[in-house]
């Protein structure tokens, strides 16, 4: 998902020639990374000396990596509000606890099929140990809260910022935390 297969053979050709590897991460679904990313993302942190204690689940397009770097949260993606992605956050949560747990919800403006309302995803936030919100969110007038795209950066800014100054995440200890996640296929 997310690539063209026609682009691999010109990618393995460069880096053969610049002595670089090439590995091929596959999944079924996009949600199906998100558990192992944030797994990942919080050994790493920790392994830092951060606390690894704020889950930040992000929707759709509402989403800032670079604040979820800065804050020192565990990013968890999900493709939608919508049911399955409320579940596979469910299923996360069954075996990780936070202090914080901090949801944005993408508003589509529409009712749809499959739509995890409000109440499933406070809820899903009420499981911090501590506190659990959904952040720059007019919860009646979800699933049309448009406000929420210019609210939720302000919302982000107010997060605690990390202990640490930011480092990249070494690529091999990345590729080993994605490998532990059985719906993650690493191919060399």
């Amino acid at each position: 998902m997310g690539f063209s297969n026609t682009l691999l053979p010109s990618v393995q050709a460069w880096a053969a020639t610049h002595g670089h590897p090439v590995v091929e991460v596959r999944y079924d679904h996009p949600q199906d990374v998100a558990a192992g990313v944030a797994e990942t993302t919080r050994g790493w942190l920790q392994d830092r000396g951060e606390p690894g204690q704020r889950l930040l689940v992000s929707s759709f397009v509402v989403h800032d990596p670079w604040r979820t770097i800065t804050t020192g949260s565990v990013p968890f993606w999900t493709f939608f509000p919508v049911r399955r992605a409320a579940d596979d956050l469910a299923f996360y949560l069954d075996g990780a606890t936070y202090d914080h747990i901090d949801v944005l919800l993408f508003n589509h403006g529409a009712e749809s099929v499959g739509l995890a309302d409000t109440g499933t995803w406070q809820q899903l936030a009420d499981r911090a140990s501590e506190r659990g919100r959904l952040l720059a969110l007019d919860t009646a007038a979800f699933p049309s809260d448009f406000s929420t795209f210019a609210r939720y950066a302000g919302a982000l800014r107010k997060l605690p910022k990390s202990s640490r100054p930011w480092a990249p995440m070494p690529v091999d200890e990345a590729l080993a935390g994605l490998a532990a996640d059985p719906r993650i296929t690493l191919a060399r």
